[in-house]
């Protein structure tokens, strides 16, 4: 997942596409609350940020054309959350990073400076697998998930998982395999949206 696929992109130019926006609201929102909280706001205030950012994005990509050679959307993302923060502490009002030709100009920069972009894109990868493992786990038994989310993600090992639900050491690596697969394959076509 090295960068935004510009399928989204398009899609979102279009503001009357609800899935398009329900996906990005469900990949995006969560890291861009959290990097406002990273900034120091409290959540409440962070989510009201966050929720203009989101009409931000929307207002800009409907506005213009994109150069999908020159910018990268999480860098120019992250930039608007930064400065939204920054707005929000010095009390301007909650919609100032509504963007314009001033974010316009941000998604056309190259590279962001700010050593917070590696965070935000590491918070974005764990909302990706979040939003994608909440579909994934119900295509599954919850035995053979536990054996996956325990293994994979918790780190226990596939014997004191076999013995706590009374398989066999085998089906914990067959269970682990197949989720760890199929979180794979879901991950692959929501990048479409990230």
């Amino acid at each position: 997942m090295q960068t935004t696929q510009w399928t989204l992109i398009e899609k979102l130019r279009d503001p009357q596409n609800s899935d398009a926006w329900e996906r990005f609201v469900i990949i995006y929102f969560p890291s861009v609350v959290w990097a406002l909280q990273r900034k120091g706001l409290r959540l409440q205030e962070a989510e009201e940020v966050a929720q203009g950012i989101m009409l931000s994005v929307s207002q800009s990509l409907a506005k213009r054309p994109h150069d999908r050679e020159r910018a990268k959307f999480r860098t120019w993302l992250n930039r608007i959350t930064r400065n939204a923060a920054i707005n929000a502490m010095r009390r301007q009002p909650l919609d100032a990073p509504a963007g314009g030709d001033e974010t316009w100009m941000q998604l056309q920069e190259v590279a962001s400076d700010d050593p917070d972009a590696v965070l935000f894109e590491e918070e974005h990868r764990k909302q990706l697998f979040l939003a994608a493992s909440i579909e994934v786990e119900k295509e599954f038994a919850s035995d053979t998930w536990a054996a996956f989310w325990r293994t994979a993600v918790l780190g226990e090992t596939p014997e004191t998982v076999a013995r706590d639900l009374g398989k066999q050491v085998g089906s914990v690596y067959a269970a682990r395999s197949r989720v760890t697969h199929r979180l794979r394959e879901r991950v692959e076509s929501m990048q479409d949206f990230s």
